[in-house]
């Protein structure tokens, strides 16, 4: 009974699967299982054999490392101790900054693999020598012989000094993070954490040194070697780690400080490009603190395994330590698939032969069955003829199997025949339907990879025949959106979002069509998205509309800002004009008055010096009469009532007085002869420190003390300046303003201040002058962020006035030069004064004139100008 069971079940079964399958599938079947086994083996003992060698590969490479770091860092360690005991010595006087440069110089040259040895003192010295390359040596100085400037030397041959540059103003090695990291070590030898290199700051390093302290342990400064981690980076570049294996360095807070990765400037489109090996490191730094989470918790040598883009990844991290404390991780990673190639070029030949034995017993099997399957070919010339449209077939089967199948066959064609003719007047309704909207729409089966368009797309493509495949669809969308659009793809198939978004497309006779597109996924029954959806609404019309506005608003916009300018332009003429007229009334009045004041004070000085002759004579000849002659009652009684003795005295102090008070009217005529310069031509070269000298001698009255106002000093620094060649009127001008300005807002604040406040803290103006020599406007690598000012093109000459007054706010300071604008009571001030001063400097002379202010802290003027005009 079982027997009859089993074989009723095997007829049902051999029924159900077609003829030639059963013809075919046993020679298909024993073929593929025994190569298939065959190459699973093979790839198998090959995987394992990967394992061992990439260990192998690994633990060489950190040997590697190891080795060259334990050399190239065993020379710091030596050098600082040899410094350390060298202060002892006479021809290490940390006073004399010549013999310690000529001592790091000679250690720079007796260890060839040291690039940079420093020394650093409390007293504010800082020096290195530091080689270049082996024929460039140079050196770094600050003293007080710079004063406290860095100064960068090149040197030649002999060591001697041929060239130098400033690099930073006022340094103070004291507040750099490694002298303190050393300064910790408290006389042991330690590294200091990595930070950007002082003078190149393009550039990681890293400094071994030890604190100097004298005999009595009190501290002198620091020695170091300074470590440059580009020769690592060097290092680690030229070693070969298989095809695209990857090593670094990780300090123990797990900065990344030295890398295998070649220069960013060479860039291959290629799974070794920079931006393939960085991401690698990065996804290993990640996967390692995911794993530690403190890198410091790393003690012995982790051999690790993680997967990155689905590839296997072999990582080997090792510790590296020394004695001043360096703690380091060496980090070796090596993509599985660098050992993969072969083992993946016999499994393909594996593949290949299995293929080849498939083909071959499906031919076998096909040559077999073919005298059985004959009686098919009736069917499939309908089912032929019916996807041509032909519904007229009519299929016979010549065995009972055949015959049944035929029935079904007949009968399913009618169905298709009915369903097609309905799903064709679907389709036309919905393209009329789409044709009138403007929407088009497409269909991506991810399986066949088969894409269809509607007509209504075509059409705003401007495409022809639906040949278009997704590729060449992506392809027609503006480069700009294209990078939105396959991120918004990507999305759908892996998650199965729906999208929507507005993107560009690019027509075939080249114009652009704006369009605004939605898709959606479907997936299978396991979550996969096996098709897209979407549809595509052309919106040019609307979007050429919003660019219309848009550009209107930009005209409008334009428009009024050439009216803001204009305003602005004629509020500055109105300025000039109505301050020039003022300064023109007032350099002539001034001039006529002092010519007025000339006359008489000429006449009465020249007459003085007679004056005092004539007096000189006639005591000469009293002191002969009293000598000569007796004299009587009443010549005495006259003298004693005169006082003849305290008159003849007093009466040549009173000629030198007479002649004091018409030299001080002379100065101050030919002071104010200078200030209004009308008898002078436009331009010409003229001592600043005059134009000063006589703009306070004009203004003396203002800051002597007196009992309503409290003194105002004036505190001088001039420097040494050359001949300036300027308008000296208008320079005048300017410094009158600005002194004004400073003498306004002092006296203001000082009578808001008690005689306590003003006695405490005086009033003062200090002016100081320097001059700037030419230096390049390019910027340079020799040139430090601590630089405060611009460089000049050409020499050039500095005024600075400073008070300490209360100072200007920053709303104040942003509107300080506009035509108009004061602060002042009204009647009491016009708006013009620094607007016109920004005028002179600016457009007359080519200088510049900043304001720098605090609150509370006082108020500082910077006047820049060049020394000529001619090449300004």
């Amino acid at each position: 009974m079982s027997k009859r069971l089993l074989k009723r079940w095997v007829n049902q079964i051999a029924r159900a699967v077609p003829l030639r399958a059963i013809l075919v599938v046993p020679f298909v079947l024993q073929t593929f299982i025994a190569v298939g086994l065959t190459g699973w083996l093979s790839l198998r003992n090959g995987q394992e054999a990967v394992n061992e060698v990439a260990t192998q590969l690994r633990q060489e490479i950190s040997n590697k490392i190891e080795q060259h770091l334990d050399y190239y860092l065993q020379f710091p360690a030596l050098i600082n101790k040899i410094n350390s005991e060298a202060i002892y010595y006479p021809r290490f006087n940390i006073n004399e900054p010549a013999l310690i440069e000529e001592h790091l110089l000679n250690y720079l040259q007796l260890f060839p693999n040291v690039n940079s040895i420093l020394f650093a003192s409390e007293e504010k010295v800082f020096i290195e020598a530091r080689k270049l390359s082996d024929q460039q040596i140079v050196l770094f100085s600050s003293s007080s012989d710079t004063n406290f400037s860095l100064f960068y030397y090149n040197l030649d041959s002999k060591w001697n000094k041929i060239k130098s540059y400033k690099m930073i103003d006022n340094l103070d090695p004291r507040q750099e993070l490694w002298y303190k990291n050393i300064i910790n070590g408290k006389g042991k030898t330690v590294w200091s954490q990595v930070s950007e290199d002082l003078e190149f700051e393009d550039q990681l390093a890293i400094i071994q040194g030890i604190a100097l302290y004298d005999e009595n342990q009190n501290l002198l400064g620091i020695t170091g070697v300074k470590i440059s981690l580009n020769h690592i980076n060097q290092f680690l570049q030229n070693l070969r780690i298989g095809q695209s294996g990857q090593t670094f360095i990780l300090d123990e807070s797990g900065k990344l400080i030295a890398s295998s990765i070649p220069d960013k400037n060479a860039l291959f489109q290629s799974p070794n490009s920079v931006s393939y090996q960085q991401d690698l490191i990065q996804s290993t730094m990640q996967f390692l603190f995911n794993n530690f989470r403190d890198f410091q918790n790393i003690k012995t040598t982790q051999n690790l395994n993680f997967k990155l883009n689905g590839e296997q990844q072999f990582v080997q991290v090792v510790p590296f330590n020394d004695s001043s404390g360096l703690q380091w991780l060496i980090v070796v990673v090596i993509p599985e698939s660098d050992f993969m190639d072969k083992i993946y070029e016999n499994t393909r030949i594996t593949i290949l032969l299995c293929i080849t034995a498939l083909f071959v017993a499906i031919l076998l099997g096909s040559i077999t069955s073919r005298w059985v399957t004959q009686s098919i070919q009736s069917m499939s010339q309908a089912a032929s003829a019916i996807s041509q449209g032909d519904w007229n077939k009519i299929v016979i089967g010549r065995t009972k199997e055949l015959f049944d199948l035929a029935q079904l066959f007949n009968k399913m064609a009618k169905q298709l025949q009915l369903s097609f003719t309905a799903l064709k007047q679907r389709e036309a309704n919905l393209t009329e339907a789409q044709k009138l909207a403007h929407i088009g729409s497409w269909k991506w089966d991810l399986r066949t990879h088969n894409f269809t368009c509607s007509d209504e797309l075509l059409r705003i493509l401007g495409q022809e025949d639906n040949d278009l495949t997704f590729h060449h669809y992506y392809q027609l969308i503006h480069v700009d959106d294209q990078y939105t659009y396959q991120e918004m793809i990507h999305q759908a198939i892996e998650a199965g979002y729906s999208f929507e978004l507005d993107y560009r497309m690019m027509r075939i006779d080249g114009s652009i069509r704006y369009v605004y597109g939605k898709g959606q996924s479907t997936v299978n029954s396991q979550g996969k998205t096996i098709r897209l959806l979407g549809t595509v609404m052309d919106i040019s019309e609307r979007k050429l509309a919003e660019k219309a506005l848009k550009n209107s608003e930009a005209e409008l916009k334009q428009k009024t800002q050439q009216l803001e300018q204009t305003l602005e332009e004629l509020q500055k003429t109105q300025a000039h004009l109505i301050q020039s007229e003022k300064m023109s009334s007032l350099g002539q009045l001034v001039a006529g008055i002092a010519h007025e004041i000339n006359n008489p004070v000429s006449f009465i000085y020249g007459n003085i010096i007679f004056a005092k002759e004539y007096a000189e004579n006639l005591i000469e000849l009293i002191e002969i009469y009293k000598h000569s002659y007796q004299p009587n009652p009443e010549v005495i009684e006259k003298t004693e009532a005169i006082d003849l003795e305290y008159l003849l005295q007093d009466f040549p102090k009173l000629i030198d007085s007479m002649k004091m008070g018409a030299d001080r009217i002379q100065c101050i005529v030919k002071s104010l002869r200078n200030f209004s310069r009308l008898d002078e031509s436009p331009i010409k070269n003229i001592d600043i420190h005059e134009g000063l000298e006589n703009t306070l001698l004009i203004l003396q009255s203002r800051l002597k003390n007196s009992v309503e106002k409290a003194p105002i000093e004036i505190i001088k620094d001039y420097g040494n300046l050359p001949k300036v060649e300027c308008y000296a009127g208008l320079l005048n001008q300017v410094f009158m303003n600005i002194l004004v300005n400073a003498i306004d807002a002092t006296e203001e604040y000082n009578s808001r201040r008690s005689e306590l406040e003003l006695q405490e803290h005086p009033s003062w103006i200090k002016i100081k002058t320097e001059f700037i020599q030419a230096q390049p406007l390019a910027s340079s690598g020799l040139y430090s962020r601590f630089n405060r000012f611009q460089r000049v093109a050409q020499d050039s000459i500095r005024i600075r006035i400073e008070d300490n007054g209360p100072g200007i706010s920053e709303s104040t300071q942003k509107r300080l030069f506009d035509p108009f604008f004061t602060t002042k009571p009204l009647g009491k001030g016009t708006g013009l004064g620094l607007s016109i001063s920004y005028q002179i400097i600016t457009e007359k002379h080519r200088g510049q004139l900043q304001c720098l202010s605090e609150t509370g802290v006082g108020t500082e003027f910077m006047i820049t100008i060049p020394v000529s005009q001619s090449h300004a």
